[in-house]
């Protein structure tokens, strides 16, 4: 057996494997780029605001709506940074809020078995990141650039799965290998550590024992802490956990992530900064994994320009494998193809 027909075997079987899960990422992902404006224009009425009005405080906002919902505590605010669009903000669980599209593309909506659908997600990037490979090797016998709109169904199907995958592969290449990074961040992070200076860690001190009956402070009293721990960079959001430091997401105007990857924790009762990390001061082996990864899986890296595109090859994702499979299913359906590069 040629090593051509083996790796035609074997791109034919990580196809199939992959294919049901590469279909609904690919269908997702590309929704999920402009999740945020499409989810804006279908719900303008509830995130729609009239700028002019005096605007609350931090404060005000949080007694409103506390006093709205009697029992529930706010517990995260995103803030939107546009004058005609409001904040998002939740109350108790509140945490870890996320759109049906995202559940589905970041874990298959299984909430309770989270952590085995985000393994298998992660090995169906796994195979697309061989599949990309293996497909510019196949290909390459016969360098298809163009689509042969004049040939029968299974000649434009064959030719258009060759086409798409050599002009796309780099972008599912990327895709797939920013995915595997994010399924396995922690080992990823390790790989980076050792291989670049990691730098130094800022310190994290532990949060003091709250006073018997103290209250916290004020939520612009936390903000205000955090802004003076980062100067210049905008407050992206807060979580708020009773007894726990209060997570603030900051973002510098050159980080492009959707929440931001600078971090505060602010003490509660006092106002301590027990932590700050900032992307502007931090080590490389940190921008890779927790900026520029994301940064290149959603497209944000280089702003509107890259976003179309990466929501554009999303889309190429299911075409790819619907392609694929056609070819698959026109050759008789055999699990050990024929060595040639024929549509069947």
């Amino acid at each position: 057996m040629t090593f051509r027909r083996v790796l035609l075997v074997l791109h034919l079987w990580a196809a199939l494997l992959a294919s049901v899960f590469l279909l609904l990422l690919g269908a997702t992902g590309s929704f999920m780029v402009y999740e945020r404006e499409v989810d804006h224009i279908l719900n303008r009425r509830l995130v729609a605001v009239r700028p002019g009005s005096p605007q609350l405080t931090l404060t005000e906002l949080f007694t409103r709506l506390e006093k709205s919902y009697p029992g529930h505590k706010v517990t995260e605010i995103g803030f939107s940074h546009q004058p005609d669009v409001a904040d998002e903000v939740y109350l108790d669980p509140g945490n870890g809020a996320e759109g049906m599209v995202s559940q589905f593309h970041t874990h298959l909506r299984m909430d309770k078995h989270r952590q085995a659908a985000e393994l298998i997600l992660g090995m169906a990037s796994l195979l697309l990141l061989f599949l990309s490979r293996s497909g510019i090797i196949l290909w390459w016998r016969r360098k298809l650039f163009r689509v042969n709109w004049r040939g029968g169904g299974k000649r434009i199907n064959f030719d258009l799965h060759n086409v798409l995958g050599v002009w796309c592969s780099l972008f599912l290449f990327l895709f797939a290998l920013t995915g595997v990074a994010m399924t396995w961040e922690g080992a990823f992070n390790n790989l980076l550590n050792r291989l670049l200076p990691a730098g130094s860690t800022p310190e994290r001190r532990r949060m003091a024992e709250s006073p018997d009956g103290a209250a916290a402070l004020s939520p612009d009293a936390i903000v205000a802490a955090a802004r003076a721990a980062l100067p210049g960079a905008d407050v992206a959001a807060m979580g708020i956990a009773s007894g726990r430091p209060v997570d603030v997401r900051m973002r510098f105007p050159e980080d492009r992530t959707p929440i931001g990857r600078s971090r505060v924790l602010v003490d509660p009762y006092t106002g301590n900064v027990l932590s700050a990390v900032s992307t502007r001061t931090a080590p490389l082996a940190f921008k890779i994994s927790r900026l520029w990864i994301r940064e290149i899986h959603t497209g944000d890296i280089f702003g509107c320009l890259t976003r179309l595109l990466a929501c554009v090859m999303s889309l190429i994702l299911p075409i790819m494998t619907i392609t694929g499979t056609l070819i698959w299913w026109n050759r008789n359906r055999k699990l050990l193809p024929a060595n040639t590069d024929e549509p069947g």
